[in-house]
C-alpha cells in the first residue's frame, strides 16, 4: 500500500477512510440482508462463499472511475472539501455493492467511515482495529470466512488502483485530516550488549548502557542527522535553526515552538540553560557530556524559544560535541532540585524524544513506546520497540539470524569483526551489517621519561619496525583502518593509500619494507642501545594482549629489541600510568566526534589525558590554540596536516597500529538507516521504518 503516501493530497484525504469502507462493502456483500440473524430454532441458510477476485474487480472499477469523475470538477486551488469527499467515498461503494444493501444502510456506512477518516489523532492502529473488528463480524456468519490474507488482497488492490495523476493543491492549504502512512507502525524486536546502568544521558560515560535506553527519549539543541547518508551531517533538533556571530564566539538557537515534554509541558529556553550548565558543573562527574567545558562560557534564555550561548573562543567543534547524544536537553521544571542520584532513576525519566520510556525488566529488556504528540510531524514511524540485554556473542548471533531480534541502535553488541562478517555471510538476502567509521585509535605510548624512550632516535625505531597490516588483517579482518594521528579518510589526514607509502607503513611484496627494518637497526645502534631490553606493558582488557604479544614480536623480529611482554590488571596498569611506573605499554582512545581536536587536545598536548609523560612538541603547542578557534577550513586543515606530518615523519611518542571501527546488522526490514560515524551518534530511532511490516 505504498502508493497511498505518495498520493496528491487531495486524493489522499480520501484513503483512510477506503480502506474502512471496503471492508463495510465486504459486508454488504458477502453476509445476510438483514442487519443481524434473529433468535429462532429455524436454521440459517449457508451463505454464499465470498468470490474474492470478483469484488476486488468491481471495487476497483468503481473506485478509479467515481474518483476520475469526481475530481476533475474540483480545481488544485481548492481541493476536495468534506461534502465532496463523501459524496466521492458514497458513489464509489454505492456502485460496489449490491441492490441488496437499502440506502440507508450506506449512508450510515458511508458517514461513519468518513468521519473516521478524518478525525485527528486517529492512529493507523485504531484503524486497523476498526477495521479487523467489522471484517470479523461481517464473516462470522459464513461457511468460508474471509482470511486475513484475503482482506489484505482485497483492500491493497483497491486502494493501489486509485489514480495519482491529480495535481497537488497548492495555493490555498486546507486543514491536514490524519493520514495513513505506509511506513507507520511496528514494535521491532532489537538487541543490546550490556544491561542499563542508569537513565541520566549528562552523567553517562558508556552509549551503550546509559544512552541506548534515554537516547529515544530526550532531544538536543542539535543532533546528527540520521536521516542523511552523511555521518557528519548536523541538523536541528530542538533547535530548528541557529546563527552564529561574526566572531564565532556567539551562537543564538530558536527553538521549535511545538516542543512538549512527555507531561505536556513546552520546552523552553529557560530548560536548555539549565542543562547546558549542567554539563559543565565543575562538582560533578560528567564523563562525555563536560567535553564542552573548556570552551563554553555562558548561556542566557533571551526569551522562551530562543537561547544565546557564548563560548570563551571560537571553537570550532563546539557545534560537533553539542550534538552528541550526551548532550540532551532535560526539563528544569521536573529535575531542579533532585539529587544527582535521583535524576538517575527509572522513575524520573521525562523528555521529549519522540519514543517514551515504557517498561524495564532489569538486566533482561526494555521497552520504548510512541510519542503520539511528537513535535516533528509524522515521526517516528514505528509504535515502539523492544530492547533484549543480550551479552553472549553466540546467542547475539543465534538471535540476529533466527530473526528473534532484528538489529541494534548501537554500534557495539558484543560480536568483534570476524564474527559480524560471519554473520553477513549467513544472512544475505535477509540483512545486512554494516560497518562503522573508525572511532578508536589502538596505539603503543612510549615513556619519555625515562630512558632509552627519553631518545628521540629510539621512539623513531620503534615506530618504523611496527608492521600495521598484520593487526588490520589478524584483529579486523581487513575491516580496521590503518593507524594514523588521524582518522583516515575524514578530511583532516592522508588517506590511507597516502598512508602507505610512508616509511614505517610502507610495505614490499606483502611485507615489511626492508628499508624500515633497515633504518630501525641503524637509529637504535646511533642511539647506542642495539638490542636494549623493553619491557611491555599488556593491559588485560579486549584483546589487547594478543595484540601486544603481536607488537613485541614484530620489535623482536624487525629492531632486534629484548622484548619482554608483562600482562597487567587494568587498574592496576591506571596505576603505573599515575606514577609514571611502566616503559611502553598497549594502549587506544576512543574518539567522541572524530574531529581533530579530540586528539589534539586529549593526546598530543602538554597536560593531555593520554598524554601521561607530558611529551612535548614546540610547534603542535604553538598550532594547538590556533586549529581550535580557526573556522576558515581551508586553513584548519592545513594546521592539522602539520601536526599530522611531525608526528608521522619526525617524533612522536605514540607508535600507530590501526583504527578500531565496529559493525551492526539490521534486517533488511528496518528501512531508511544509515550508519553511525561512532558510537555516540544517532540513538534516537525516529526515522526508522519497516517495509515489509516488522
Amino acid at each position: 500500500m505504498h502508493k497511498v503516501n505518495g498520493l496528491p493530497k487531495s486524493v489522499r484525504y480520501i484513503t483512510l477512510g477506503l480502506a474502512g469502507i471496503l471492508l463495510f462493502a465486504i459486508l454488504a456483500c458477502g453476509g445476510d440482508d438483514t442487519s443481524a440473524p434473529q433468535a429462532t430454532s429455524t436454521p440459517q441458510p449457508t451463505a454464499t462463499p465470498v468470490d474474492v477476485g470478483a469484488i476486488t474487480s468491481a471495487l476497483q472499477q468503481s473506485i478509479r472511475s467515481s474518483v476520475n469523475a469526481a475530481l476533475s470538477g474540483i480545481t488544485p486551488a481548492e481541493g476536495p472539501s468534506a461534502s465532496e469527499i463523501n459524496r466521492i467515498v458514497e458513489a464509489a461503494v454505492t456502485a460496489a455493492v449490491p441492490d441488496t444493501a437499502s440506502a440507508e444502510e450506506i449512508q450510515a456506512l458511508v458517514e461513519t467511515a468518513v468521519a473516521a477518516s478524518i478525525t485527528p489523532g486517529l492512529s493507523a492502529g485504531e484503524i486497523t482495529s476498526l477495521v479487523s473488528s467489522a471484517v470479523a463480524n461481517a464473516t462470522a456468519g459464513q461457511a468460508d470466512p474471509l482470511t486475513a490474507t484475503e482482506v489484505e488482497a482485497i483492500v491493497t488492490g483497491a486502494i493501489a488502483s486509485i489514480p495519482t495523476a491529480t495535481p497537488q493543491p497548492t495555493s490555498t492549504p486546507q486543514p491536514t485530516p490524519t493520514q495513513f502512512d505506509p511506513r507507520r507502525g511496528g514494535n521491532p524486536p532489537l538487541s543490546t550488549g550490556i544491561p542499563i546502568s542508569h537513565f541520566d544521558p549528562i552523567a553517562c560515560d558508556q552509549s551503550n548502557s546509559c544512552l541506548v535506553n534515554v537516547g529515544p527519549v530526550y532531544n538536543g539543541l542539535l543532533h546528527y542527522d540520521a536521516a542523511t547518508p552523511d555521518p557528519d551531517d548536523i541538523s536541528g533538533d530542538l533547535a530548528k535553526l541557529w546563527t552564529a556571530s561574526s566572531d564565532g564566539t556567539s551562537y543564538t538557537f530558536t527553538l521549535d515552538e511545538n516542543a512538549r515534554w512527555h507531561d505536556g509541558m513546552p520546552v523552553t529556553a529557560a530548560d536548555v540553560v539549565w542543562s547546558l550548565e549542567r554539563m559543565v558543573d565543575p562538582d560533578q562527574a560528567r564523563p562525555i557530556a563536560g567535553a564542552i567545558a573548556p570552551m563554553y562560557e555562558s548561556s542566557t534564555a533571551v526569551n522562551d524559544l530562543t537561547v544565546e550561548v557564548k563560548t570563551k573562543f571560537a571553537a570550532a567543534t563546539f557545534l560537533p560535541l553539542l550534538a552528541l547524544e550526551f548532550m540532551k536537553i532535560m526539563p528544569k521544571h521536573h529535575f531542579e532540585g533532585m539529587s544527582e542520584d535521583d535524576i538517575k532513576l527509572r522513575e524520573n525519566v521525562l523528555g521529549s524524544g519522540a519514543f517514551k520510556f515504557k517498561d524495564w525488566d532489569k538486566d533482561i529488556s526494555f521497552e520504548h513506546e510512541r510519542n503520539d504528540d511528537y513535535f516533528k510531524g509524522g515521526l517516528p514511524y514505528w509504535d515502539g520497540m523492544k530492547h533484549f540485554v543480550i551479552a553472549d556473542a553466540g546467542r547475539a548471533t543465534a538471535a540476529f539470524r533466527s530473526g528473534q531480534v532484528l538489529g541494534s541502535l548501537h554500534p557495539t553488541n558484543n560480536l568483534d569483526i570476524p564474527q559480524h562478517i560471519a554473520l553477513g555471510e549467513v544472512t544475505v538476502g535477509k540483512g545486512t551489517v554494516h560497518f562503522t567509521s573508525p572511532f578508536a585509535i589502538i596505539w603503543l605510548y612510549m615513556n619519555t621519561q625515562v630512558a632509552p624512550y627519553d631518545n628521540p632516535l629510539v621512539r623513531r625505531a620503534i615506530f618504523l619496525a611496527i608492521h600495521r597490516q598484520p593487526f588490520v588483517d589478524t584483529f579486523g579482518s581487513g575491516k580496521y583502518v590503518i593507524g594514523s594521528p588521524f582518522p583516515p579518510g575524514r578530511g583532516f589526514s592522508l588517506s590511507e593509500a597516502e598512508l602507505l607509502e610512508l616509511p614505517g607503513y610502507r610495505e614490499l611484496d606483502g611485507e615489511k619494507h626492508p628499508d624500515d627494518i633497515a633504518e630501525a637497526k641503524r637509529l637504535l645502534d646511533e642511539a647506542g642501545v642495539p638490542g636494549f631490553k623493553m619491557t611491555l606493558d599488556a593491559i588485560q582488557i579486549v584483546n589487547f594482549v594478543t595484540v601486544t604479544e603481536l607488537a613485541g614480536q614484530q620489535l623482536r623480529d624487525y629492531a632486534g629489541i629484548d622484548v619482554d611482554v608483562l600482562p597487567v590488571e587494568f587498574l592496576t596498569e591506571i596505576g603505573k600510568r599515575a606514577a609514571g611506573d611502566y616503559e611502553i605499554f598497549q594502549g587506544g582512545f576512543g574518539a567522541l566526534t572524530l574531529d581533530p581536536n579530540d586528539l589534539m587536545g586529549s593526546a598530543y598536548t602538554v597536560g593531555s589525558a593520554e598524554n601521561y609523560s607530558n611529551w612535548r612538541n614546540d610547534r603542535i603547542e604553538e598550532i594547538n590554540p590556533l586549529q581550535l578557534s580557526e573556522l576558515n577550513l581551508t586553513t584548519r586543515k592545513s594546521l592539522i596536516a602539520e601536526v599530522e606530518t611531525i608526528l608521522l615523519t619526525e617524533d612522536s611518542p605514540y607508535v600507530f597500529q590501526y583504527w578500531l571501527n565496529s559493525a551492526m546488522y539490521m534486517d533488511n526490514r528496518i528501512r531508511n538507516f544509515n550508519v553511525p560515524a561512532g558510537i555516540y551518534h544517532q540513538l534516537g530511532g525516529e526515522h526508522f521504518y519497516c517495509d515489509p511490516g516488522c
